[in-house]
């Protein structure tokens, strides 16, 4: 078996299978809130810079995560599949560094 691993798509080669590991969950999952129509994605370091944010623009989706696990008080973790409908204008968003 030969393996080819293509760190960016200009090293990427023609084969039959290719496989691919979002080792960045959370761009998925921002990528999925724009595609499901939610207009903009706010990241924040912080749990708490994402809690003063949210309160400061009104109608935001909570979302995020630490070490995976949903985080009290948020609407949405970091899973895509959370993302399918839009449920604000807005998402503000924090996980784990």
């Amino acid at each position: 078996m030969r393996v080819h691993v293509a760190l960016t798509p200009g090293e990427a080669a023609r084969v039959p299978t290719g496989i691919v590991v979002d080792v960045l969950r959370a761009t998925s999952t921002i990528v999925q809130a724009l595609d499901a129509g939610y207009r903009t994605v706010y990241c924040c370091a912080e749990v708490e810079e994402a809690r003063a944010l949210r309160d400061e623009l009104g109608d935001a989706v909570l979302a995020g995560e630490r070490a995976g696990d949903p985080l009290p008080g948020f609407d949405l973790g970091n899973s895509p599949l959370e993302f399918l409908e839009p449920r604000a204008e807005s998402v503000v968003t924090t996980t784990t560094p």
